[in-house]
């Protein structure tokens, strides 16, 4: 009798391990600090982890939307953490824009606060030329960037905004860099 208990009790147990094993979603939660992912995981460019195997551009339901009873990974952050990276809601002038006029400023705004946005983090340049200007931050969304002198007659401009731009959490903005063209 107490070899078949005994038995019983393994094949209940065997079934219980064998049937049970944690959640590996193939993505779905932001990378940590220095593109940190769980192990098995890498951080794919739009800073979200994704299971190794699986394409980068794959798309995925981020833990804010997963369901309530979707178990989380350990070092998942909290349901209310703000994992979102800043983004550019509007750039002025716009993206490939011609006969720009050379007194114009560069403005831009983005999709929450951010904070980081310099000389060193918006820029212009004319080929490999630095464009001397000052930034105004109009606020926490809205950022100036003023030439100091007449921009070049009939030159592609270069607007490069850089990853060193975070919002107020510490997301960092993936970066853009867009041209337009002076008129005469």
């Amino acid at each position: 009798m107490t070899n078949v208990l005994g038995r019983i009790l393994a094949i209940c147990l065997g079934l219980v391990t064998a049937c049970y094993s944690p959640v590996q979603p193939d993505c779905g939660f932001q990378c940590g600090q220095g593109d940190a992912c769980p192990s098995g995981y890498f951080c794919a460019p739009d800073r979200v982890c994704k299971r190794n195997g699986i394409s980068p551009t794959t798309l995925c339901v981020t833990m804010a939307d997963a369901r309530i009873d979707t178990p989380a990974p350990i070092d998942a952050p909290p349901a209310d953490a703000d994992i979102t990276s800043p983004g550019l809601f509007e750039v002025l002038p716009m993206a490939n824009a011609m006969d720009v006029p050379r007194t114009t400023v560069v403005s831009v705004q983005f999709d929450e606060a951010v904070q980081n946005v310099n000389v060193g983090s918006f820029y212009l340049r004319d080929g490999t030329t630095a464009i001397p200007a000052t930034i105004s931050n109009v606020d926490p969304q809205n950022h100036v960037l003023t030439p100091s002198a007449l921009l070049p007659a009939s030159t592609v401009i270069t607007v490069f905004l850089t990853t060193a731009i975070t919002d107020t959490s510490g997301n960092m903005f993936f970066g853009v860099t867009y041209s337009f063209t002076t008129g005469m």
